[in-house]
């Protein structure tokens, strides 16, 4: 977390406490606050190692660090070190753009993540980090000789998600979903990178030009947020769309080669009272492995004061007596 005051702190859960607890982070190169221009926050594993890394991207400076703590998380005053792997205060220089998206995964499949940009029209470019000394450097390693046709959001609402897709295969996968500016019909496709032709080609058949196919009236939407992660017990893998477009809706799906499927709605259980999360106005989800190898999510719910409210922006929040603001950890759990 970078709080106004640009000093990061990182919050890890104590098992022995059933808490989060905050540690302060030694920062080489001081992180402008982020009231200051656009920024990325990127994990991945952009370096050989066995943890993440995180990718700082500002408008003066971009960074990748290493974090190590010093003692351990359940530990008062517990500091992490963080150290950086390379840095440039050039940003023009890397080829990036604020108003392109940046996806960070394992695109290739070798066990280290890339990053993807791409452009409005569809146009891409896959970089990936090359350790040295005294620093590395990001080169490109693909880019599309055409724009991608359904990577193209000039017509209309779009979004992009990569996460491993499809359970099992090793490659991540870039999943686009785009909402036509004339008709708000939505499409959807999933691509994976093909590293001998350096290209990302469809998943879904060319029956359907590679477009996954839509049944029913619950499609998917540029609004969705996909979680690509291992939630299921025992940690293995799951995906699940969350939407609050109308209310709560979070499912688990699952593709497969012509489309995608609805496996489960999730509901939420063992909260205080009446409060079910699903109830409140707002309300996040971060997923992450928090507590070891299955993934949970840190869920924040609150209601907004404002009686304007259109799901977007909020600038007080309301405490009720039966949904008071809360910050909890959930784990999936199947029945």
């Amino acid at each position: 977390m970078i709080p106004p005051s640009g000093q990061p702190s990182i919050f890890s859960y104590c098992s022995e406490a059933n808490v989060f607890k905050r540690s302060s982070v030694e920062v080489p190169v001081a992180l402008p606050s982020p009231a200051y221009g656009k920024q990325y926050l990127l994990a991945g594993k952009f370096a050989a190692g066995e943890t993440e890394q995180l990718l700082y991207i500002g408008e003066k400076t971009c960074c990748l660090y290493k974090f190590s703590s010093k003692s351990g998380v359940c530990k008062e005053g517990n500091l992490v070190e963080a150290e950086l792997l390379w840095q440039s205060q050039k940003f023009e220089n890397l080829g990036f753009d604020f108003e392109k998206p940046l996806l960070a995964s394992d695109f290739d499949g070798d066990g280290i993540s890339e990053l993807l940009s791409v452009d409005a029209s569809g146009a891409w470019k896959l970089y990936k980090f090359l350790a040295g000394k005294p620093a590395g450097s990001w080169n490109v390693i693909a880019q599309g000789k055409e724009a991608v046709e359904d990577w193209n959001f000039t017509r209309g609402k779009g979004s992009f998600t990569a996460g491993h897709f499809i359970p099992g295969r090793a490659q991540a996968g870039v999943l686009a979903v785009v909402e036509n500016g004339k008709d708000r019909k939505c499409s959807y496709t999933l691509r994976f990178y093909n590293p001998s032709r350096k290209q990302f080609v469809p998943f879904f058949s060319e029956k359907t030009r590679g477009y996954g196919k839509i049944t029913g009236l619950d499609t998917l939407g540029p609004s969705d947020r996909f979680f690509c992660g291992n939630f299921g017990e025992n940690g293995s893998p799951m995906v699940m769309r969350y939407n609050r477009d109308w209310r709560y809706d979070l499912k688990e799906i699952a593709f497969s080669d012509s489309t995608y499927h609805i496996l489960n709605n999730i509901d939420f259980t063992g909260y205080t009272a009446d409060h079910n999360p699903k109830y409140y106005e707002m309300l996040k989800l971060i997923p992450g492995r928090f507590t070891g190898n299955q993934c949970s999510f840190i869920v924040i719910g609150h209601n907004a004061r404002n009686k304007d409210y259109d799901g977007k922006d909020c600038s007080e929040y309301e405490d009720l007596p039966e949904l008071p603001g809360f910050i909890s950890l959930y784990s999936f759990e199947s029945r």
